[in-house]
């Protein structure tokens, strides 16, 4: 009979496509581990690796054993989770996945009304990046994650949480590169708000652009817009963070696309923002992966998210305390 725990290193070496990765992960002795895979390998009568020095690759019988391994864990790690809700009732743990930005807006008040509401609950942060949350969230390392739509996989089932406005922000004063056009935008003292002037996205199109790194869906959410207004944008710095994009646009370095929940909201040194007429928008969603058993806490958790039908008007009446 072969152990959980061996599945669950053979597939931790197939990730990192490294023993000495793998160990590390497991928290074991890079020997141990090498020595507990030749012993299975010894039972099954076949290597399930190519060893190389520079990567570890799985053999066709060790495809195989991955895919299967993959599958019997879902159904232990389910059986497990379900077993735990019957007897814990409302204890237990809740692992959520965010990127440290949008999560940081929308996560807090929403964890206050959980927590008040199930103290027994545990509640584990995971931030990271979209890419990654997605690859967790797949893999079951979190019970759900906050992604924007649309995403890579159809093997995630999603529970809509909003739906905001993209914005684009501009430099707070005129800078040397802006089209001559551009100067009636910027009165004395600069707005502090989002004007209610409305500009195409078009005009961006020869100017120096912000964009978030690779990584990060809503880099291809701005590549995506750009593209269907004919240009591809001129890209003058990338940032793994969007509230670092908007200052270096307000130091006049460029302009960038925003969304709203994350403006920032003086005082200090902020962009001037401007409607689009493009009026792009994204969705913001919690995912899960759906084959996955969804424990009490989680669905204690979807239920209490603001309503996803009302575009996040109502997100100033959720953030007030239960």
């Amino acid at each position: 009979m072969i152990e959980i725990r061996l599945m669950r290193y053979v597939l931790a070496i197939a990730r990192y496509a490294s023993f000495t990765k793998a160990a590390e992960s497991l928290n074991l002795a890079q020997p141990s581990l090498s020595q507990q895979i030749r012993r299975l390998e010894a039972g099954l009568g076949a290597p399930l690796f190519f060893r190389d020095p520079r990567r570890v690759v799985p053999t066709s019988l060790g495809s195989q054993f991955i895919e299967r391994a993959q599958a019997i864990l879902v159904l232990h790690d389910d059986l497990v989770n379900e077993v735990k809700d019957e007897r814990q009732h409302r204890s237990g743990t809740l692992t959520l996945g965010a990127p440290s930005i949008t999560g940081g807006h929308l996560l807090p008040p929403w964890l206050l009304r959980y927590r008040i509401k199930f103290p027994e609950i545990k509640v584990r942060l995971i931030e990271e990046s979209p890419e990654k949350l997605e690859d967790l969230t797949e893999r079951g390392v979190t019970d759900l994650s906050v992604l924007a739509l649309p995403l890579r996989g159809i093997q995630f089932e999603t529970y809509p949480i909003l739906t905001e406005g993209i914005v684009l922000a501009l430099p707070a004063a005129f800078a040397p590169w802006m089209p001559r056009n551009w100067r009636p935008w910027y009165p004395v003292p600069p707005a502090l708000e989002l004007e209610p002037r409305v500009v195409s996205l078009e005009v961006t199109s020869d100017v120096p652009f912000i964009l978030l790194k690779e990584g990060y869906g809503f880099r291809q959410t701005v590549l995506s817009l750009c593209a269907t207004c004919g240009f591809q944008p001129n890209i003058a710095f990338e940032t793994a963070n969007i509230e670092t994009a908007q200052s270096l646009a307000a130091h006049g370095h460029g302009v960038t696309l925003v969304p709203e929940m994350v403006m920032i909201q003086g005082p200090g040194h902020v962009p001037r923002y401007m409607r689009l007429a493009q009026a792009p928008t994204r969705t913001l969603v919690l995912a899960r992966r759906k084959d996955r058993y969804l424990s009490r806490a989680a669905r204690e958790f979807i239920a209490l998210r603001p309503d996803p039908d009302d575009g996040g008007r109502t997100l100033t009446s959720f953030y007030d305390a239960p």
